[in-house]
């Protein structure tokens, strides 16, 4: 994890630089209307995702961000970015036309192309016409007895290896490989970005049916592109099905593992009855089992499986372990079964608290609906107070942005977040506003918090002491 202490933008718009620090990786930018405050967040956004053909777009001359953790700072200039990227063009461009011949073969021609160039004839060079790079192709046919094919690719792979050793500045290069690698290995996290155009509320289709089909598929092989890169996830999507996707499969996962759960305990007590440990119990541990705890584990476990009745008896010898009574012969298999049960209970109760705390967060921001999460048949449901359900494309605006980021924030599994949003404000009323980004920045997956707003509900927080007005950060460039 990295932990940012300041950032500096010099240049942007070739007019301003821009310098503030940022408190325990939560910082909130105010400032009226022009003043570069989305840009600011995207140069911070693309620089720490590595996007750096999008960062070198951008209007400015360097960025650095300094880091309270790692003591060091990170600098990256635009025309640094520039360079390598061009290098990283051509590089491609080498695998393409695939040079690979013989160094030895390479070294041969570059030596007589040299020594034509002592004689006075050379018109080889970086940048060689049309004409003379044939002229140069045929040279080196004839004088090494290759094929023309051959020859034309040693003349490219000779022109290409000139241009990456004379071209560019080997240290920018070096400078922003090294940036990148840094971040690679130390960011131990996911972005999260939400722009200000970040959700279609209506599903595509019923917009544009004619389009919906091909739309999809382009929006299936966006999302493989960012999946390959873990670390970013840019927030835009059409309709909720993004969100019931997410949804359900954590809600498999969490069902396929109380199953292999159920499943091994299963396992366990025909091991211990044919090992005839099975009347073996810890009397101690079992006591102390509460009856909140049998209930919630009989709440997972399948009719099928465990009958109400099987309940009730596991639910009365318990009882007796309690009182102290002595346990009949057939009881002590049930107590020594009944422990495995809550061991189990409790782990999958674990798995399942990331499913209670989304649900209990959305409900804190819904009005006259609710999530109500079916821990047996593992489905969650909204459901309108009248009793009639409600399906997620019914909800508001801003309802559907708060069950969508939050669905990653806490369905996502394992993953530290750095969430950078453009006008959080954005569909939300006013009571919204002001605990939004504090529900966030609460959230333990919630590694950073970036925003930048207008709004100034936004921050009547306990991240007040997080905002920063641009204006007084902002000075002419020198």
């Amino acid at each position: 994890m990295i932990i940012f202490k300041e950032i500096e933008i010099t240049g942007l718009f070739g007019e301003s630089d821009i310098h503030f620090p940022i408190k325990d990786n939560r910082i909130i930018l105010v400032g009226y209307n022009g003043i570069g405050k989305s840009t600011i967040l995207n140069i911070f956004y693309y620089f720490i995702s590595q996007q750096w053909h999008k960062l070198q777009e951008l209007d400015f001359i360097s960025v650095s961000l300094r880091l309270k953790n790692k003591n060091r700072k990170l600098t990256v200039y635009r025309s640094e970015l520039l360079e390598y990227l061009e290098l990283q063009r051509r590089d491609r461009r080498g695998y393409k036309y695939g040079y690979r011949h013989n160094p030895r073969l390479l070294k041969e021609a570059y030596d007589l192309l040299s020594r034509r160039a002592k004689r006075g004839d050379a018109r080889a060079g970086v940048a060689m016409p049309r004409t003379v790079l044939r002229h140069d192709i045929e040279f080196i046919q004839e004088e090494l007895g290759l094929p023309m094919r051959v020859a034309e690719e040693i003349i490219h792979e000779i022109r290409y290896m000139a241009q990456r050793e004379f071209d560019f500045d080997s240290k920018a290069q070096e400078n922003v490989a090294n940036v990148d690698k840094f971040l690679s290995e130390n960011l131990e996290g996911r972005i999260l970005y939400l722009p200000t155009y970040r959700r279609i509320e209506k599903d595509i289709k019923t917009v544009f049916p004619e389009i919906e089909d091909e739309l999809q598929r382009k929006l299936v092989r966006r999302r493989h592109e960012l999946s390959k890169s873990e670390n970013y996830i840019e927030l835009v999507q059409f309709g909720m099905e993004d969100v019931k996707e997410n949804l359900a499969s954590r809600l498999e996962s969490v069902k396929a593992y109380a199953l292999s759960q159920i499943n091994s305990l299963t396992t366990k007590y025909l091991r211990d009855v044919i090992r005839d440990e099975a009347k073996q119990y810890d009397e101690m541990a079992t006591s102390q089992i509460s009856k909140d705890a049998l209930a919630s584990v009989f709440s997972k476990v399948d009719s099928a499986i465990l009958s109400d009745q099987d309940k009730k008896k596991i639910a009365e010898v318990v009882g007796k372990i309690v009182d102290g009574a002595e346990l009949l012969e057939n009881e002590k298999y049930v107590a020594h079964y009944v422990l495995y049960l809550v061991e189990v209970g409790k782990n999958i109760s674990e798995l399942e608290k990331p499913i209670h705390q989304f649900v209990e967060i959305c409900n804190s921001y819904l009005y006259g609906k609710s999530f109500i999460f079916d821990n047996v048949s593992y489905k969650v449901r909204v459901i309108h107070d009248s009793g009639r359900p409600v399906e997620m494309e019914e909800l508001s605006s801003g309802e559907k942005q708060i069950v969508s980021l939050f669905s990653h924030l806490l369905l996502d599994q394992n993953v530290s977040n750095y969430i950078v949003i453009d006008e959080p404000e954005l569909s939300l009323s006013v009571d919204w506003q002001q605990r939004f980004l504090e529900d966030i920045s609460e959230l333990s997956t919630c590694a950073f918090i970036g925003a930048v707003t207008h709004s100034p509900f936004i921050f009547e927080n306990s991240l007040d002491g997080h905002t920063i007005d641009l204006l007084e950060h902002t000075k002419p460039s020198q």
